[in-house]
């Protein structure tokens, strides 16, 4: 899994920074392009279903939102806007289980209770305050949502 994570980040660093397209990075990279990736909610006590993720579908979505707009590569300029970028992304993934596909359109989340479940102090962990309380402390964090500012456009 760790070759596979690699060639998706190169591909990525190849179409962001250097500009190549995925047909580019698809001559050098080749074979590293078929490579798939595990579903994120398999169960280790059940059989892996067909992975269907290919990194070379990675490439193209990273070229698309390139071309379309939705990241704005200028960020991975130098060293230090690179890394303030990444210490955002880190910390939204962290606790809301959400992600812009369409930065300000479209966006994708977890079913309540896939959070619910999750071991994360920082996300939720019910899905209805107990009786008795306004709200759980953990459930306020549901409604603790960065502006659209913060996390629209990387």
């Amino acid at each position: 899994q760790s070759r596979t994570n690699a060639a998706m980040l190169l591909g990525a660093y190849l179409i962001y920074v250097t500009g190549w397209t995925v047909d580019q990075v698809i001559a050098v990279l080749g074979k590293e392009a078929d490579r798939t990736f595990v579903c994120s909610w398999s169960r280790k006590d059940r059989p892996e279903a067909k992975r269907n993720m290919k990194v070379s579908d990675c490439w193209a979505g990273f070229e698309l939102a390139k071309i379309k707009g939705f990241v704005d590569v200028a960020c991975l300029s130098s060293d230090l806007t690179t890394d303030l970028v990444c210490s955002m992304i880190r910390r939204v993934v962290e606790v809301y289980d959400a992600a812009w596909i369409v930065p300000g359109f479209i966006m994708v989340c977890a079913d309540p209770v896939t959070t619910a479940v999750d071991p994360n102090p920082e996300t939720f962990s019910c899905l209805f305050p107990e009786e008795g309380e306004p709200t759980s402390p953990k459930a306020r964090s549901l409604r603790r949502v960065p502006s659209d500012d913060s996390i629209s456009k990387f």
